[in-house]
């Protein structure tokens, strides 16, 4: 976890030296206390340039120790979008809208259970490429996701697909409301 630091700070440290057996013991590990304290100043003085820290800013051990922590200590690392973008996207909650408008309306017109419904939007080629589990799966998540239960909570039953259809347009390319979403999940308390 080198985090980009320059080569003195990636080279350890040598372990101190047997004081030869014609020294003085005393003066020989005086002066590799002596030299170890200055490499260490040095590193030290490295280190903190390297994060922009000045060494006389009354709040630099502060500052450099939170600094640390936010490079070495993932459970204090913020995300990106980027980084989350790796494997295959997540849906967008317009396209979980979606699919619970599209389950809805299956539902209601043809009173089939949630995997009929499921496994006849596949059959259409709506789904196409996806098991009536996976996606009957998708629909249960969607339904648990923050803004379908606020929907919920306000009367919004699956009598109303074509509703579910209007919020899933109306929410098409939202970033603010991915990310609230995201950040209603992220609550310890899931009720909304």
């Amino acid at each position: 976890m080198s985090k980009g630091y320059p080569t003195e700070l990636t080279t350890r440290i040598e372990p101190m030296r047997q004081p030869p057996l014609t020294a003085d013991a005393d003066a020989f590990l005086k002066e590799q206390l002596a030299q170890r304290e200055k490499e260490l100043r040095s590193k030290f003085s490295l280190l903190l340039h390297h994060y922009g820290i000045e060494p006389n800013d009354p709040q630099m051990q502060g500052k450099l120790l939170w600094a640390l922590i936010h490079d070495h200590v993932p459970g204090f690392q913020i995300r990106d979008h980027e980084a989350l973008d790796k494997g295959r996207p997540e849906k967008t909650i317009s396209e979980k809208l979606q699919l619970i408008s599209d389950v809805a309306r299956l539902r209601l017109d043809s009173g089939k259970s949630i995997i009929s419904a499921c496994k006849e939007l596949i059959e259409s080629g709506a789904y196409k490429g996806q098991s009536p589990e996976s996606l009957q799966k998708r629909y249960n998540e969607a339904r648990r996701m923050p803004v379908a239960q606020m929907f919920s909570q306000l009367g919004l039953t699956d009598e109303r697909p074509d509703l579910w259809a209007s919020f899933a347009d109306a929410y098409t390319g939202s970033r603010e409301i991915e990310d609230q979403n995201t950040l209603m999940s992220n609550l310890p308390n899931k009720t909304i």
